[in-house]
Order: C-alpha cells, then sequence, then structure tokens
C-alpha cells in the first residue's frame, strides 16, 4: 500500500470520526457538565482551599454558553506580604466556555478512531481505552481554568508577578494544551490496544512465485521434446 493510501485511510477515518464525534459532543455538552457541576465544586475547593465556592453554574453570556463561579475567601490568607481576611462582601466571579470542556475528549476520540487498526474490536477498545483516559481529567479542567482566573485577580492586586503552578497550567490548557493532551490519550490508547506503532501492510506474496532456493532445488527446467 503506498505511502499516499495510508494518508488518504487517516484523514477518510479522521473526517468520519469528526462527523459523529464532534455533533455528539455538542449535544451531550450542557447536560454532562450539569452533572458534574458536583465534581467541579469539588475539584475547585481542593485546587485552591483559600477560596469558598458559593456558587459554581452553567449559564449564557453574551450569547455564548459558560460555566461560571462566584467565591469567596474561605479563610485567612497571605499573599505576598498582604495578609486577607474572610469578608462576605468580598466576592469575585469568573467563567470559562462550556464548550472547553469537551476540548481534550474529542481530541481522544477523534485520534484514536483514526488510527489504524485491523478490526472494528480493536477501534471500538481504542476509543473505550480512550473516554477513560479522558474522564480522569474532565472533572478537574474547568474547574482548574476557574479557579486560576480567580487567584490571578488576588495575585494581580497583591502580589504581581507572583509565580503560580496553576497558572501555569492554565495558560498551557487555554493556549492548545487541551487539543495536545487529548491527541496524547488517543494515541496512548491505541499503542495500547495495538502493542505498536502502525505497520504499513504489505501485499500477499504471489502464490504463482517460488523462492530462489526452491527454483534452484527443482533443477533446469527442459522445454521441448526429449533430447
Amino acid at each position: 500500500m503506498s505511502g499516499r493510501m495510508v494518508g488518504w485511510a487517516w484523514v477518510r477515518r479522521a473526517l468520519i470520526g469528526a462527523a459523529v464525534v464532534v455533533p455528539g459532543a455538542a449535544l451531550i455538552a450542557d447536560p454532562l457538565v450539569g452533572w458534574l457541576i458536583p465534581l467541579y465544586r469539588l475539584a475547585f475547593e481542593t485546587l485552591v482551599p483559600e477560596l469558598r465556592v458559593l456558587a459554581l453554574e452553567t449559564t449564557s453570556q453574551g450569547g455564548h454558553h459558560v460555566v461560571l463561579a462566584k467565591v469567596t475567601l474561605a479563610r485567612m490568607t497571605v499573599i505576598g506580604q498582604t495578609v486577607l481576611w474572610p469578608d462576605a462582601r468580598g466576592i469575585a466571579t469568573a467563567s470559562t466556555p462550556l464548550a472547553h470542556a469537551l476540548h481534550m475528549p474529542t481530541a481522544a476520540l477523534l485520534v484514536s478512531a483514526a488510527w489504524p487498526a485491523a478490526s472494528a474490536g480493536r477501534v471500538a477498545a481504542r476509543v473505550l481505552l480512550a473516554v477513560g483516559l479522558a474522564a480522569v481529567w474532565i472533572p478537574v479542567d474547568v474547574p482548574a481554568v476557574l479557579a486560576a482566573n480567580l487567584w490571578r485577580i488576588l495575585l494581580d492586586h497583591h502580589a504581581p508577578g507572583a509565580f503560580s503552578p496553576l497558572l501555569v497550567w492554565a495558560g498551557f490548557v487555554s493556549g492548545g494544551g487541551r487539543w495536545m493532551l487529548g491527541a496524547a490519550m488517543g494515541v496512548a490508547a491505541a499503542l495500547a490496544v495495538t502493542g505498536r506503532t502502525p505497520v504499513r501492510p504489505q501485499p500477499p506474496a504471489s502464490r504463482l512465485s517460488a523462492s530462489p532456493a526452491a527454483r534452484a532445488d527443482r533443477g533446469p527446467v527442459r522445454r521441448g521434446g526429449t533430447p
């Protein structure tokens, strides 16, 4: 099989997968994120225990569906050289597009489905494994970005330029990191099922041909009548 044919097979599988996965993701985004809200709240307060979540919900802003977080200080917090005390009047909000929640699993599904496979069963196994890998990150992805946006507000006011791993992570995933991680999960799922990188299939040997050794064993072939 030529390289052009192999490349076209990849593209065809990716397009078929996109035709199924992308509309499906758009349909389930709202109910899925709504179901994940309790997990989002738990992840948020675990990542930033200094903040207490007052509200975490899906809503519309400017015609876009977003996940909105409203928080306040949960305890005394030291940022830079400033000591902050909880105050019921001190409330901050942050939001992130709801669709971002499915970028990572969408990439994982597309890559795992487009990877060459010897059977439909292997494709199904890859897709299920990719879903499992993405499911580990889905409850943490959106809360981490929301927490980073809110933590940035405090740092900008009280410790400008301070380093925060949470901000680094949020910058990475918001700058295309979700797609990169999702693609890596899809590749990992594909390799875990196949156990090796894809190999171009070789054309079967012709039954009419014989190896040089076999032809030598038969000796010269006489043509025509007897000498």
